[in-house]
């Protein structure tokens, strides 16, 4: 590394191998090696091209997301280089990340809403794993909507989502479709007596009655 500007010299991810003045042979616990893997790919550029790769951390919304451009470039007199631009893009990766995720998930409990349900649903009705779709809703909901207020309409319905969550098996889907509707996906199930058993299991735990704040639903 023959030039550099300040902000990468303070850069968390590119600090190290800045200062020690090699990009391939200063290796960190800190920075990822699909990073390092990006840094690589435009070393080896043939002369006249170039590329735009984009890294971001594993999480559903990225903790960082730094775009990495790298050009080759001869000089007269003074050989080759390769001329790297990385920018911090996280802000905009994390915005779009949340806009994916807010578009598929319902706001108030967290889970698919009937847009994020659909790609999945249909993967079951292409595939040929058989699987059980239950449609569940919520009787006198309306009722406790209209007598007690929407903002303990909106609790109920997430301890109902916690309730039904918490007795889901690994690979189950579940989602909110409309206002006091829920949709089951239960991969693996054929057996109308099982998933009748299973059923039961859903109404047995919603039946107990539900506290919000200090009223009993």
């Amino acid at each position: 590394i023959v030039r550099t500007n300040q902000s990468a010299i303070h850069s968390a991810w590119l600090r190290a191998p800045v200062l020690s003045g090699n990009i391939l042979t200063r290796q960190s616990a800190t920075r990822p090696a699909d990073l390092d893997a990006i840094f690589r790919r435009g070393l080896h550029l043939s002369p006249g091209d170039g590329l735009v790769e984009t890294f971001t951390s594993g999480e559903k919304v990225p903790e960082t997301a730094l775009r990495v451009a790298a050009e080759r470039l001869k000089t007269s007199g003074a050989g080759e280089f390769i001329l790297f631009t990385v920018l911090d893009v996280t802000a905009e990766q994390q915005a779009t990340a949340r806009s994916a995720y807010q578009a598929l998930h319902d706001p108030l409990t967290g889970l698919l809403n009937r847009r994020g349900l659909m790609p999945a649903l249909d993967g079951f009705l292409k595939g040929s794993q058989p699987f059980t779709l239950m449609i569940l809703d919520v009787d006198r909901f309306k009722l406790v909507n209209d007598a007690l207020g929407h903002a303990v309409g909106d609790a109920l319905l997430t301890e109902i989502s916690d309730r039904l969550q918490a007795i889901l098996s690994t690979g189950d889907l579940l989602a909110r479709t409309g206002g006091d509707e829920f949709v089951i996906l239960l991969p693996g199930m054929i057996n109308p007596e099982v998933a009748g058993e299973t059923a039961r299991r859903f109404t047995g735990v919603l039946s107990e009655p539900f506290t919000i704040g200090d009223r009993k639903v």
